[in-house]
Parts: C-alpha cells; structure tokens; sequence
C-alpha cells in the first residue's frame, strides 16, 4: 500500500511550457504525488502558465538559468516524501509507470535508485540512458555499435536496446530517475558544479561507491523527446563535456584518452553513412561529435581537471 504522498517529483523546466503542461495534466489528481517545478528563467512564461493552471503546485522561479543540478537540488531540498523522483518535461510520465517504479523500490530494499527505458519518438529505444562503468574496451564496444549484437548486456558502455528486463547498471539517466531519501543522506545531493551534462552520471558514481544498488527497468518504457529545453535536435557537444567529467576520476589519462578516442571514431564512421545530401545535418552532427571526442582525447594528455563551459540547453 503506497502511503499518501509517498513521492515528490522534481520537473526543472526551461522553456517548455505545452510540454510542462501536458506532463503536470497527466500527474494532476494522484493525491501520493507531490510535483515541484523549478523554472530556470524560461522565456516562455511556464512558471506563470503552471502557476494559473495549477495552483496547488510549488513553483520555485529562478532569476537565472542556474543548470540542471543546482535547480534539481532546489526541488530535491523542498520535498518532505520518502521518495523521490527527478522527471524531464520532455518526457510522457504517468502516475502508472511511476507507481510501478516506487513500487519497485519499495519490493527491493537494497535497491537505491531505478529508471525506466527511454523511448524515443519514433519508437525507437534511446541508448546512453542507463549503462556501465566507462572502461577503453567498453568505449571501443559500444560507440563502434558491436556491442549491439554481443549476447552480454554489460560488454557496453551503454546497455544495449534489446534489453527487455530489470538489470543492475552503474548509471542512470536524470530523464526519469526514482530515488530513496536515504540517498541524500548517504552521498548528498547532485553536484551543482555540472550545469546541463554528466550530473547523474556522477551522482549514479557516488552511490555505487558508497554501495548502492541501481537497477534499469527495460520492461517499463517511458517516452523521451530529447533536446526539448534547447528546441532543436541534439547537435550541442556539451554533453560530451559532461561525460567527460564522470569518465575522468574513474580511469588514467591514458585511459581517458583511448576511452575518447573510441568515441572519435565511432562517431566518425557512422556520420560516413550519411552521404546524401539529405543526411547533411545528421552526418554534421555525428562528425562534430567526432571532433569534439577527439579533442577530449588530445587534451586529456595535458589537463586532468579542466573542464570547458557548456553553452547549450539538456536533452
């Protein structure tokens, strides 16, 4: 029996006001949930918009856009349940499938933090949502595609789209992810040093590190726009920045290095498929991916903390 309310949801919303909306409509009338929305300075007037439609609802309003983390942190700060759960505006929750998740957590008492398989909006299943810890040989499996076809799940850096079952990960996606209270009190909250990409990663790093268990739940499916806060498709290579920082304490400079080097080359080869003039921006967007790994990869043989500022919004 979930316990009323049982699960506070933290949206950070920045310019996606329909998108806000149609998620708050849904999670409307579930009395066990208790939704927050951080507004990080939208343009958009979603912080009015949820505050007519919704009055119910806390609405934190930034003055700035102060990044994922920091105003993750904020809604995570307010809540008052034994549960919590970090939710993308871009994404199509429901009182269902979250139920589903806590009642997970709840049936599972080691388990700290679960996540559903992204979908994304072709119907097609979203990979760097859920995977393992980052090695070379990982890397090299899964940006050059061959761990798609490899029988083990965890021979990726990412978990592959076949898989169809709860499985033990390393990482979560911050899309959807459901966490115990207790998690705060073990390794703190999000680090707020992280604007847009590589915070959950990191925080995922901290509880296995403090023995946490985190488990994927690739037989609930939720449906994941991407790129809704920066209004395009992903093009930005900030999230490369992000992941950078989470891969660097795990592994040697050699390591990063050969880690991003894979990555190069994974992206390079797979934006050659897309010759045709009518590929033009997705070949763009794969060879910048390529550039921007392999400039990770270069500098990793003379900084082991510098970090460049991200520009662009989160996926």
């Amino acid at each position: 029996m979930i316990a009323t309310p049982a699960l506070t949801v933290v949206v950070v919303s920045y310019n996606t006001k329909e998108l806000l909306l149609n998620l708050l409509d849904q999670l409307h009338g579930a009395t066990w949930l208790v939704p927050i929305v951080i507004d990080n300075s939208s343009g958009d007037a979603s912080a009015d918009a949820v505050a007519a439609r919704f009055p119910s609802i806390e609405v934190i309003r930034n003055g700035d856009n102060v990044g994922f983390a920091r105003a993750a942190n904020q809604g995570i700060a307010r809540a008052a349940t034994p549960y919590m759960v970090l939710l993308n505006p871009d994404t199509d929750g429901t009182p269902d499938l979250l139920r589903s998740l806590l009642t997970y957590l709840e049936e599972h008492k080691d388990v700290w933090a679960v996540a559903p398989r992204l979908i994304a909006s072709d119907g097609s299943v979203q990979t760097m949502a859920a995977g393992f810890a980052p090695t070379p040989a990982r890397a090299f499996l899964y940006f050059m595609g061959i761990s798609y076809f490899l029988p083990w799940a965890s021979v990726g850096f990412s978990v592959p789209p076949r898989t169809a079952r709860p499985i033990d990960v390393d990482w979560l996606s911050g899309a959807c992810l459901t966490f115990r209270r207790e998690v705060i009190d073990r390794v703190g909250p999000l680090d707020d040093t992280f604007f847009l990409y590589g915070e959950d990663m990191d925080w995922c790093r901290r509880m296995r590190a403090a023995g946490g268990r985190l488990v994927l739940l690739a037989d609930h499916d939720l449906r994941h726009a991407r790129a809704a806060s920066s209004g395009h498709e992903v093009v930005s290579t900030d999230w490369l920045v992000g992941l950078a920082r989470y891969v660097r304490p795990q592994t040697s400079a050699i390591g990063i290095r050969q880690f991003f080097l894979a990555a190069a080359t994974g992206f390079w080869l797979r934006g050659s498929r897309f010759l045709l003039p009518r590929n033009r921006l997705r070949r763009k967007t794969l060879w910048g991916y390529a550039r921007a790994a392999a400039r990770i990869a270069m500098e990793s043989q003379t900084s082991s903390t510098a970090d460049p500022a991200p520009t662009g919004g989160r996926t």
